[in-house]
């Protein structure tokens, strides 16, 4: 849509007698709707000119409908099939005439002497939008517009120089044409619309709820013939209150009363003599128009056989490029196989090339063979002999196991009711030394030996050969770390076990266990359970882990005890899992496996759960319940000191760190996530490394404190709080030893540990003289 305002000046009269004197002031503008033709709509743009205030702006409004159809050599082109620089320059052609058209409108305002004059344009298809549109961008109040575009509106008048306005026995119309209608009803409703017939005709046609917005004029009126024969002049005016028309007979110029103007006389009637002259001009314009129609049905016949032509040029020549394409598609699909076939022949050539050169080197690699057989002839026969030895190593390592299962088995004995009466005295309260879920532990001396004897609860509902099998087969089980089972005996259900003086590690948490003996009881701890879990066929899984379960002797040494009856874990066919159900015993709660509670299935892992509870104890000397969640914090934190047993001494924080996090593993909830038992003790295997060189006698410098005190403050390491033997120095100045100093920088450190500054770099130099004078001192503290 596009639409314009443009303005020029034109002179006008002005009203001044006394039918004005009740009439409503005027607006200051009037829009008038025009068509594109100014011989059809000159006769009622006149007559409106003539009759209008020479006060008021007029403005001309025309809707342009830009053409569907644009004149080519080939006859008339729809727009859409044509160019958009065709179309384009079309248009601007067209909308010069339309201008020009309209300049013609502005020309007569200033004939007429209008005052004020202008021009308001938009482009629309449908005129009766178009004038609505304008209506509401441009706030139009009122619109003079044609009313009978499509017939005559009014009746036709007996006398051409006669208005016979009958008021009280004639009713106005509505406008008949159908855009009149549409805008009325479309428009705002502040607009008011005046539709104008024919000037030669009638007056303009307000619609009911309008009135006159200004004087239309003066007409004749001969139905009043004085004697005198003087003409008389008819005023028509708009009633103030009641929107009727009234007529005033004015007195001709002659009389002596004379209330009209006489300029306004002379302009009535040279604006009936022109009504005149258009009406004629009409008629001429008519018959041009029907000639007109004529030529342009002809010329709609000829567009409608260019059309058929064109369309027809069209269909071929979109065959024509259907059949090109599918021409074109075809060659480029023998293009196509042309590139696949030189390229397969040139892959085949390759292929040919790197199969005549492998042909080659197959042939030297024949060569070499034959050259090398003789020597691969020789090593087999070497490697068939080393078979040979390998199959009798293992015949003789199995008889050494048998062998050595039937030792165990002679070193076993089975003991009568009456020599364990005789040895705990019958049984005696005084002997008893402890008491668990099973039965109770009695301290006897039995064949000149101090024993411990566990009689198993009478009520046990296990049968003798089931009693028998099992302790037949624990009494295989041997390990510096578990507690030996000396004998049997059926008849009272008991078994028969080594005794340790040094009571139970649950004794000794709350005592003076410095930290390197803890570390050792830990990596002891480790080493028996994955002597127990790898055992063949039978594995075995203690089951009731618990630092109560562990004897120490009078060196510390710790043994695993109280393997108790139904832990012979059987694998299952075809699966390496171990399981069995139990029932649970009172005091293990804490160190028992959540997925055993909740299942009933007891593996190898149950046990690694119950160690990572006894790891952590061992560290921070606190009870079993919540012990993993105190250390986790600390950890998280980054305060594991303040959690550490004080009463261990100094613990070096790296190895007091991977202590903390192989306990937390190993508590881990779910049982996948934790290590087996070979892999606790592969992480074990270093801290007890560290800690192995320090040992001066049987009696560790570390667990001796007098000796403590004697030690030089520059021969202890300052990560480990312990004495050197591989010391090296760091790039910050400082000694440390080489296995504590290596394990802070591949933790990912890259600071000193005594300054907390950034290391220059990673590199380790080994201090001689500091190591030569520990050795030194060892020797001489021997």
């Amino acid at each position: 849509m596009k639409g314009s305002h443009e303005h020029g000046r034109s002179s006008g009269w002005s009203s001044k007698g006394s039918a004005r004197e009740n009439a409503e002031e005027d607006e200051d503008e009037a829009y008038v709707a025009v068509v594109k033709d100014v011989k059809e709509g000159k006769a009622n743009f006149l007559w409106l000119l003539h009759n209008t205030p020479e006060d008021k702006k007029v403005v001309v409004v025309h809707v342009h409908r830009p053409a569907q159809k644009i004149p080519t050599a080939l006859g008339w082109i729809p727009a859409s099939h044509l160019q958009e620089e065709e179309v384009a320059a079309y248009r601007s052609i067209e909308r010069a005439n339309m201008h020009g058209c309209l300049d013609e409108y502005i020309t007569m305002c200033s004939r007429v002497k209008v005052k004020r004059a202008g021009k308001l344009v938009i482009e629309k298809d449908d005129v009766r939008k178009g004038l609505v549109e304008l209506v509401a961008q441009h706030g139009i109040t009122q619109l003079v517009m044609g009313a009978a575009a499509d017939k005559y509106y009014s009746r036709v008048f007996r006398n051409q120089f006669e208005f016979r306005y009958q008021i009280n026995h004639r009713r106005m119309k509505g406008p008949r044409s159908k855009t009149a209608l549409a805008v009325q009803q479309q428009a705002d409703p502040s607009c008011k619309i005046w539709f104008l017939t024919n000037p030669r005709q009638d007056l303009p046609i307000p619609p009911h709820t309008h009135s006159w917005p200004w004087q239309l004029g003066l007409v004749k009126d001969r139905r009043d013939h004085r004697p005198q024969g003087a003409e008389r002049a008819a005023l028509m005016i708009r009633g103030i209150d009641d929107g009727s028309l009234v007529l005033r007979t004015l007195p001709a110029p002659g009389d002596e009363d004379l209330g009209v103007d006489g300029a306004m006389y002379e302009r009535l009637e040279a604006a009936l003599k022109e009504a005149d002259n258009t009406k004629r001009e009409a008629y001429e314009e008519l018959h041009k128009r029907q000639i007109a129609e004529k030529d342009l049905s002809e010329a709609a016949r000829k567009v409608d056989v260019a059309e058929t032509a064109y369309n027809k040029e069209v269909r071929q020549r979109k065959e024509i490029e259907e059949a090109v394409a599918k021409d074109e598609m075809q060659l480029s699909a023998l293009r196509k196989q042309r590139d696949e076939v030189n390229e397969e022949l040139q892959q085949a050539r390759q292929k040919m090339a790197a199969l005549e050169l492998q042909i080659s080197d197959s042939d030297q690699i024949l060569k070499d063979i034959k050259a090398k057989l003789p020597e691969a002839y020789s090593h087999l026969d070497s490697i068939r002999g080393e078979h040979e030895l390998s199959q009798q190593e293992r015949v003789h390592q199995k008889n050494e196991e048998a062998t050595t299962s039937t030792r165990g088995a002679e070193h076993f004995s089975e003991f009568s009711l009456s020599e364990l009466e005789q040895a705990t005295e019958n049984f005696h309260e005084a002997s008893k030394i402890g008491e668990g879920g099973y039965g109770c532990v009695y301290k006897g001396s039995l064949r000149h030996t101090t024993v411990a004897i566990k009689r198993l609860n009478p009520q046990g509902k296990q049968r003798t050969a089931e009693f028998r099998r099992e302790i037949d087969i624990l009494s295989r089980v041997r390990h510096p770390n578990l507690v030996t089972l000396i004998g049997a005996c059926p008849e009272a259900r008991a078994l028969v076990y080594e005794y340790l003086p040094g009571g139970s590690l649950e004794d000794h948490l709350t005592r003076k266990l410095t930290w390197q003996v803890r570390i050792r009881i830990a990596a002891e701890i480790c080493s028996a359970l994955v002597f127990l879990h790898s055992r063949k066929p039978l594995s075995v899984v203690h089951g009731d882990l618990k630092p109560v379960n562990i004897l120490l002797d009078s060196n510390f040494v710790s043994k695993i005890s109280d393997l108790g009856m139904n832990r012979l874990l059987v694998r299952s066919i075809g699966s390496s899992t171990l399981y069995h159900c139990m029932h649970l015993r009172k005091g293990t709660f804490a160190y028992m496996d959540p997925e055993l509670l909740s299942s009933g299935e007891i593996t190898a892992k149950s046990d690694v759960y119950s160690f990572g509870v006894i790891l952590l104890q061992l560290l921070t000397g606190r009870a079993a319940f919540g012990v993993s969640k105190v250390v986790k914090e600390a950890l998280d934190m980054k305060c594991l000191e303040r959690v550490l047993d004080a009463s261990a001494g100094d613990w070096p924080y790296v190895q007091a760190e991977k202590l903390a996090k192989l306990g937390l593993k190993c508590c881990d909830m779910n049982r996948r996530n934790r290590p087996d038992a070979k892999e606790a003790w592969k992480m074990l295997q270093p801290l007890m490394k560290s800690i192995s060189f320090a040992r001066l006698s049987p009696s560790s410098i570390m667990l001796a404190p007098e000796y403590s005190s004697c030690i030089p403050s520059y021969f202890i390491c300052p990560i480990f709080k312990e004495l050197m033997r591989d010391p090296q120095i760091a790039a910050d100045g400082f000694t440390y030893e080489g296995e504590a100093i290596k394990g802070w920088l591949s933790s990912g450190n890259e600071t000193s540990p005594m300054t907390n500054l950034r290391l220059s770099d990673c590199e380790l130099l080994p201090n001689h003289a500091l190591r030569s004078a520990i050795q030194g001192w060892l020797q001489h503290q021997n």
